[in-house]
Formats: structure tokens, C-alpha cells, sequence
């Protein structure tokens, strides 16, 4: 039986559902609250390819880096054996009744990549009659905050991430450069 998961905080929830490696967990979840890890202005926050630099990007980057630095203890990282091998389906039935709207699974695909993390992003907004399986998407560990301040206040919709990586060989975050 799984532990319960937490349902109505406002934290960003993780939930570890691979255990082979305690190190690479360790840091991931360093990863996951540092202020201080950002992405390169070089980089499209997206799709993570080179880009010729915005001057806007820097202004971007100082807001999250601002909030990062406010909300990095914010995360709720469920570290229970219980959740061992759990599917994003099942992450999404025991956060059915929640009042969060995206929860993030820290995988087996996530630990088999250390240095680039790709988390996925399982949706849990209710589908409102829409046709098709809620949503899944990968994404480095950098984008959890903006990811979830701008789904919470109903800036973007999950839809929106989703669709920016369709067409993504290789899903959000996974292109992003190794952490040394």
C-alpha cells in the first residue's frame, strides 16, 4: 500500500518513485532548491537550444532568480519507498481530489540521467470535457518554480508546456547541458 500523498499545499510537489540511487536523489533535490542554479541567458527556457540572446532574457531570468531565491524551501519532496515504481497514472489517481494542479515524479528516466534531470510533469488539472489523456511532459529540474507559479496563478495552462515540446525529439529540459 502507498503512503497518502500530500493534497492541498501550495508547495511543489515531487514525488520519488525510483530508489536505486541515494546519491543522485541527493542531488537532484540540491538542484531543485538552489537559488542559484539557472539556466544560461543562452538558453531558450523551452525547447533548451542556443539562442542568440534576448536582452529581455535578463530581465526574465532576475524575476525567477527573485523568486527562486523566496520560494526555493517550497518544495514538498515525498522520499517514501512506498512510492517505488509508481506511474504518473497512479500519481494522478492519489492526487485526484487535490487542489494542486501539476505534481513532478522524479523517475527511473530521471535518475538514469544524472547532470540532466528530465523530471516529468504529470498534469492533474480536471479535463473539463476535453478529449484525450491528461498530460505528461520532461523538464530539468530548473523550470519546477517557474513551471509551477505560472500554472498556479493561471498564467499558462499545462496544455501550453505540452504543446510547446510535441514536436520536441527529446522532451523539455532532457537537451539541457550536463550540471558539473
Amino acid at each position: 500500500m502507498r503512503a497518502p500523498l500530500p493534497t492541498g499545499s501550495e508547495n511543489i510537489l515531487v514525488v520519488r518513485t525510483h530508489y536505486s540511487d541515494d546519491a543522485a536523489w541527493r542531488e537532484l533535490r540540491r538542484l531543485m532548491t538552489s537559488p542559484a542554479e539557472l539556466f544560461p541567458p543562452e538558453q531558450d527556457f523551452l525547447q533548451l537550444r542556443t539562442v542568440p540572446v534576448d536582452p529581455a532574457w535578463e530581465h526574465t531570468k532576475q524575476g525567477l532568480a527573485q523568486y527562486r531565491a523566496e520560494q526555493h524551501e517550497n518544495i514538498e519532496a515525498v522520499d517514501d519507498p512506498s512510492w517505488e515504481g509508481a506511474s504518473a497514472a497512479e500519481v494522478r489517481a492519489a492526487l485526484a481530489d487535490s487542489e494542486l494542479c501539476v505534481a513532478f515524479l522524479a523517475d527511473a528516466v530521471t535518475m538514469a540521467a544524472p547532470g540532466r534531470w528530465p523530471m516529468l510533469a504529470v498534469d492533474l488539472t480536471p479535463a473539463d470535457g476535453e478529449e484525450g489523456e491528461p498530460g505528461e511532459f520532461r523538464l530539468h529540474p530548473d523550470m519546477l518554480h517557474y513551471i509551477h507559479v505560472n500554472m498556479e496563478v493561471g498564467n499558462m495552462y499545462f496544455s501550453d508546456y505540452e504543446y510547446a515540446t510535441a514536436d520536441a525529439p527529446v522532451r523539455f529540459g532532457d537537451l539541457a547541458p550536463p550540471r558539473g
